[in-house]
């Protein structure tokens, strides 16, 4: 999944002009996967939302490889694609889906992917029933997140995911 994982890092940064960081990262190949692409990576619960290991250990392969450099800026681990000749890429099929997830959410705060991603998770995982998240989320997350802001995120849920 490496070159993949590769192709979506460098796609984010020629949309958004800049590099990903580490939680954006694992947040939109969250997305994309609950769009129906197939880049198998299991996800679990963590502090900041879904999180997935085998994700984070191929971007450290990739670190080592020496296709990525991590930048520390803030409190954010930038993923920095080192220009190389070779050019990857992902089959047409998923470009497509992947393209229209970093375009839907290019612009969305790590923060708000977290709310968008563990609301998702509960939904799956718990129940999807709009009292369900939110009380899945609030069990999750503590107070956090406002209850409207839950709410209205379980409505974009609804209309992206059908959920």
């Amino acid at each position: 999944m490496g070159k993949a994982l590769l192709a979506i890092i460098q796609k984010i940064k020629n949309e958004t002009g800049g590099n990903p960081g580490k939680k954006q990262l694992h947040k939109l190949v969250y997305l994309m996967q609950a769009k129906g692409i197939s880049l198998g990576y299991e996800y679990g619960i963590h502090f900041y939302g879904p999180y997935s290991e085998e994700l984070n250990n191929d971007l450290l392969r990739l670190c080592i490889n020496g296709d990525v450099s991590f930048q520390i800026k803030g409190q954010t681990h930038e993923i920095e694609p080192v220009d190389t000749d070779e050019s990857v890429s992902v089959s047409p099929e998923n470009e497509q889906v992947i393209d229209s997830v970093i375009r839907q959410y290019k612009d969305t705060s790590p923060y708000d992917l977290e709310l968008i991603t563990t609301a998702h998770f509960v939904a799956v995982n718990l129940g999807s029933s709009e009292n369900e998240i939110l009380k899945g989320v609030k069990r999750i997350k503590g107070d956090k997140y406002p209850e409207a802001k839950i709410l209205q995120t379980v409505g974009h849920l609804k209309a992206e995911y059908g959920i």
